[in-house]
């Protein structure tokens, strides 16, 4: 049995879980968005494929 965080109240355990599956919704996104930039985005618009592929590239250090 793992002891409930004083700041929030959920078990370490289960902030490490919600954690985990935040980081890989956010690394999908950033796949994503790389994939899309590169594979059709940027037959329309180079500057707009560039702008999401920076913003995959800034996401994962977010915050920090």
């Amino acid at each position: 049995m793992t002891s409930p965080c004083s700041c929030c109240g959920v078990s370490h355990r289960t902030a490490a879980v919600l954690r985990d599956k935040a980081y890989f919704v956010m690394m999908g996104v950033c796949l994503l968005l790389f994939i899309a930039a590169w594979s059709f985005v940027r037959l329309y618009s180079l500057t707009a494929a560039i702008v999401m592929s920076s913003v995959a590239l800034v996401m994962p250090r977010w915050p920090p």
